[in-house]
């Protein structure tokens, strides 16, 4: 969780991560990081910034989308949107269906056999795990 308080402090924040500080994405970045790590629809963060602060759909997402290729934010795709994790650290998830929320699993939780057939030319950069609970 990162804490800071001063939009100073923000300005710093997205500079050392490489990003632009403008005040839209120092709005989005307190809005996201001042709370503990949650997982979060575009919209639902669209609908609470804009109660406080006038920004557009489009600004919200091109802002996640932007902290997400600067590795403040983790992207996870289901079909027909995405969730944000606001952890971008290597873990793993169970997804409830029955109530649409992820679930953190701790990495350390997860042994996956070495063994398994990668195909011909590739490496694997990355991997996620989800689990889908009914």
């Amino acid at each position: 969780m990162y804490m800071i308080e001063k939009e100073t402090d923000w300005r710093e924040f997205l500079t050392n991560a490489g990003v632009k500080p403008t005040r839209p994405r120092m709005l989005l970045a307190r809005e996201l990081f001042e709370r503990p790590h949650f997982h979060f629809r575009a919209d639902e963060i669209f609908y609470n910034i804009t109660q406080k602060h006038d920004l557009s759909l489009a600004t919200v997402y091109n802002t996640l989308d932007i902290f997400v290729r600067a590795g403040l934010l983790r992207a996870i795709p289901f079909t027909g949107y995405c969730l944000y994790d606001t952890n971008a650290t290597h873990h793993h998830h169970f997804w409830d269906e029955e109530n649409a929320t992820l679930i953190d699993i701790d990495p350390q939780n997860i042994h996956i056999s070495s063994d398994i057939p990668i195909p011909a030319g590739k490496g694997v950069k990355s991997m996620e795990l989800l689990i889908r609970l009914s």
